[in-house]
């Protein structure tokens, strides 16, 4: 379970896959977001709780972006849940039924002894599945205010030969440039590089990673950076990103230099992080849902402002439009608030524009001893639509407007 050692009052929190067609499909949707500059409406509809965890005896989750592995027969995905990885399946979001852990933290480990959880995957033409998965050191580090261990994060990599059922893992492959041992303030307990994403760049050349980067050493808060590595993998252990620093992917993932490649328009105390990216070929666009925490919204008595899951768009996965709020809410777990982690979009087919907005919710966020509900899967139905926009009168209007 993630947290970030910017919030005093957190307890404890927290593809690339072939798209497929996931059953289940009803489009209630409820309202509109019209992103102008990117001349897309984003239809949503109300929020249902998919799965509690209880009856799959998981607690906070997803920890981590879900991942799906196959939509027919039977949903098959991959979800972190606690501090490690499990395999869910069932006939649809709604009707999941069974979980099987897959992937583990190892206390032997170096990079991976305090978390494991898969947060992409891609799968190459003789059916191996690589997957990126956000790595927790616990050893040594200093504890959060609430008593929960500290962590150094990485973002590593396993395999799987059989579809997903057991993973083998490869190692750290993207650390921050800062090591464990640094801090930019006595205490620090998140540091490190993590909650990653994966996106398959419509050449097929190359696999872009999305991660947050932890150390602040240069900025205030946490932020968002990228990396690359080919798709030509001959062995796991060739497999090399780079980091995106100063327009060019050019720093070894390993302890390289990167830079923020999304910019805020919401003040000097708000930060971005837990990037969730896919590639749309039906909007040739790439789409990003992240979310943006404002430290003033707790911090402060100015009550909840701009905190929540954002959307944003790039043409080439590098340059992004200004996030778009979708859902106005904490960001980081403080009890007794409301609480949204991470969020991902997963579509029903590569050609379609409709599909689910996924993400971890809680009304009233404590363990269930307290009383409180841990985060659990809700999702909203949703359709994206691309306004072609005209001209009238010498101003621009969408095709239907009055």
């Amino acid at each position: 379970m993630l947290q970030f050692s910017k919030i005093l009052l957190l307890l404890t929190p927290i593809a690339l896959i072939p798209a497929v067609v996931l059953p289940g499909k009803q489009d209630v949707l409820s309202r509109d977001i019209l992103i102008l500059d990117q001349r897309i409406v984003l239809s949503i509809g109300e929020r249902e709780i998919l799965n509690d965890g209880r009856l799959l005896g998981l607690d906070y989750f997803p920890d981590q972006a879900p991942v799906v592995l196959e939509g027919e027969p039977t949903l098959r995905v991959l979800m972190a849940a606690g501090n490690r990885t499990y395999l869910l399946e069932g006939a649809d979001w709604r009707t999941l039924a069974s979980a099987r852990e897959v992937l583990a933290p190892e206390p032997g480990n170096e990079f991976d002894n305090g978390y494991a959880g898969i947060a992409g995957v891609h799968r190459t033409p003789d059916g191996r599945l690589y997957a990126i998965y956000h790595a927790e050191d616990h050893a040594g580090m200093p504890s959060f205010s609430t008593g929960q261990p500290g962590y150094y994060a990485t973002v590593a990599m396993a395999f799987s030969d059989d579809d997903g059922l057991s993973w083998q893992k490869i190692g750290s492959v993207i650390q921050s440039d800062k090591p464990k041992t640094w801090a930019r303030y006595p205490g620090q307990a998140d540091r490190g590089t993590g909650e990653p994403s994966l996106a398959l760049d419509p050449s097929g050349n190359w696999l872009y990673t999305y991660y947050t980067e932890h150390s602040r050493a240069n900025t205030v808060g946490v932020y968002i950076s990228m990396a690359r590595a080919s798709t030509e993998i001959r062995d796991p252990a060739d497999i090399e990103f780079f980091k995106y620093h100063n327009g060019e992917f050019s720093e070894p993932g390993l302890g390289g230099s990167d830079s923020p490649i999304i910019r805020l328009t919401t003040g000097q105390t708000t930060e971005a992080l837990l990037p969730h990216v896919v590639f749309v070929p039906a909007l040739e666009r790439y789409v990003m849902t992240l979310s943006v925490n404002n430290w003033n919204d707790y911090l402060t008595d100015q009550g909840l402002t701009n905190s929540g899951a954002y959307i944003s768009f790039s043409r080439d996965g590098i340059t992004w439009s200004t996030p778009a709020l979708v859902h106005r809410d904490f960001v980081v777990p403080i009890v007794r608030e409301s609480f949204c982690w991470g969020s991902t979009i997963v579509f029903d087919d590569v050609d379609e524009l409709t599909g689910w907005f996924l993400y971890g919710y809680s009304s009233s966020w404590a363990p269930w001893q307290w009383g409180g509900t841990p985060h659990h899967l809700v999702g909203h139905r949703i359709r994206f639509d691309e306004r072609r926009f005209l001209r009238r009168a010498g101003r621009r209007v969408a095709p239907g407007a009055r």
